[in-house]
């Protein structure tokens, strides 16, 4: 074989390595557009998953809307009032929730597309479902935006629902009207079961004096230490009724004169620690066969009085000068 025939042998060998590095690069770089539509077609179905996930939210939380308003149109007393609040005060933290939800979903799609816009090998309906994501997300986070209004505005209605349930705005107690009739169907309980009930009559010492020399805020701070104070000291179901300005009832089921004492000690220090130079004076009876609610409030405030005065004359012992 000739030297000339030995070169064009060498080309054509050389042409067909590179034939075969070309077939192989080919290859490779299929090999990665396959893998890239693989990922891009995941990354879709994760943001469809995300979509649908987001659309069961908006759903739950337009359910719980309908249920918030239908409570509040089928309340037609105090009683549903108050119940309607809760469930109202409820609804919103659930779509507060429910609005959060959202926003996650929004950013991943955002991430999403993001990522597959940053990939230089997506395709024009690529380029398009990036857009369909981004306005999606943006839906939804119009969406969540005026969530976050509707829950705002359940509050306040949840505020005034306990205004008409008959709470007390100040304190927290319920109001005289309202307690009365639980009071009453607290008796009714007892003598269902064991006849058992304390009536506390709880009196502020020292409210009018405050509200002269330090002025009306400090009178109403003061109110709010004494319901804080019962509320820590009693049971979580012991009712607390504003019965007057500076008074209140409370109804102890299933207690005693002894139980209800101890009670309202604890109650005294509880007071002392928020308000150190505050103090109550405190009345107690126990329910008696046949005894009305006004009978078994009168019997208490005496109580309070008779401790009032049996205080007042051993002060008054302690102070006056031994006889010669």
């Amino acid at each position: 074989m000739t030297v000339d025939e030995n070169d064009s042998a060498v080309d054509e060998r050389d042409r067909a390595a590179d034939e075969r590095d070309t077939a192989t690069e080919d290859e490779d770089e299929r090999g990665i557009a396959t893998e890239d539509r693989d990922t891009a077609a995941q990354e879709r179905d994760r943001s469809a998953d995300d979509r649908d996930r987001a659309a069961d939210e908006r759903d739950t939380a337009a359910d719980e809307r309908d249920t918030a308003a239908d409570e509040r149109d089928t309340a037609t007393d105090d009683e549903d009032q108050r119940d309607s609040a809760a469930d109202r005060r409820h609804a919103a933290q659930r779509r507060e929730s429910a609005t959060e939800e959202r926003e996650i979903a929004a950013q991943s799609r955002d991430r999403a597309a993001s990522e597959r816009e940053r990939d230089g090998g997506l395709s024009i309906s690529q380029h398009e479902q990036a857009a369909s994501d981004r306005e999606e997300a943006a839906r939804d986070r119009g969406e969540g935006s005026r969530d976050r209004e509707r829950a705002a505005h359940d509050r306040r209605q949840a505020a005034r629902d306990r205004a008409q349930a008959g709470v007390d705005g100040l304190t927290g107690a319920l109001q005289r009207d309202r307690g009365m009739v639980d009071l009453q169907r607290e008796i009714d309980r007892a003598r269902r079961s064991n006849g058992r009930l304390v009536l506390a009559f709880v009196d502020v010492d020292g409210l009018k004096a405050i509200n002269d020399a330090q002025g009306h805020a400090a009178g109403d701070r003061l109110l709010r230490d004494v319901v804080a104070a019962l509320r820590t000291g009693l049971r979580s179901y012991d009712l607390v009724v504003r019965y007057g300005g500076d008074e209140f009832l409370c109804a102890l089921l299933d207690s005693d004169i002894e139980g209800a004492r101890r009670r309202f000690d604890e109650v005294a220090r509880n007071l002392t620690t928020t308000s150190p130079r505050s103090s109550v004076s405190t009345g107690l009876a126990a329910l008696e066969t046949q005894e009305t609610l006004d009978e078994l409030t009168a019997r208490a405030d005496a109580d309070l009085y008779a401790g009032r005065r049996h205080a007042r004359e051993q002060r008054d012992s302690q102070e006056r000068p031994p006889s010669k």
